[in-house]
């Protein structure tokens, strides 16, 4: 599946692919980035923080009910959209977009193509996404995109966490 929006490709992406595509322009390890990311630097001073976005997803590679789309911005990596529980009764979507990206309508353009076409191509009747509280433009898009607010929980972590959830138009 590949889906062109105005500035972006959203590409259905393999897991292992996806780690072997990482893995083979790592000079070591996954770690969290430690660089100051600022939109005038090239791309590849973003692999640290590429590696960090991907990290945990290469944990979920052997399981068969989460999905990934990759986000690429003039063919740059620029985050993903995942789905998983696919086979639940409410799969989870979530979105990752590198900061660079942020604040400049990527997620909005991302999801207004890709939440219709989950719905379409996976007969899904509901979706759910998990939204931190303080992040205002994730809570304001869910909204915007038709959304409701279902519930304020804490993680096992300690964190609040939103849930809003997408039903089928």
């Amino acid at each position: 599946m590949k889906i062109k929006t105005e500035r972006c490709e959203i590409i259905k992406s393999n897991n292992r692919e996806l780690k072997k595509s990482i893995d083979t322009k790592a000079d070591k390890p996954f770690e969290l980035p430690s660089v100051k990311l600022s939109a005038g630097q090239n791309v590849e001073d973003y692999m640290p923080a590429i590696k960090a976005l991907f990290a945990h997803l290469m944990k979920m590679e052997s399981s068969i009910d989460d999905m990934i789309f990759e986000i690429k911005v003039a063919d740059q990596l620029a985050g993903y959209v995942r789905l998983v529980n696919i086979f639940g009764d409410k799969p989870e979507l979530q979105v990752a977009l590198l900061p660079m990206y942020w604040g400049q309508g990527y997620a909005s353009e991302v999801l207004e193509v890709t939440i219709p076409y989950l719905f379409e191509e996976f007969g899904f009747e509901e979706m759910i996404w998990h939204v931190n509280p303080n992040n205002k433009a994730s809570v304001k898009l869910a909204l915007k995109l038709g959304a409701f607010f279902d519930e304020e929980s804490t993680k096992a972590v300690g964190s609040i966490i939103e849930t809003y959830i997408f039903k089928k138009q």
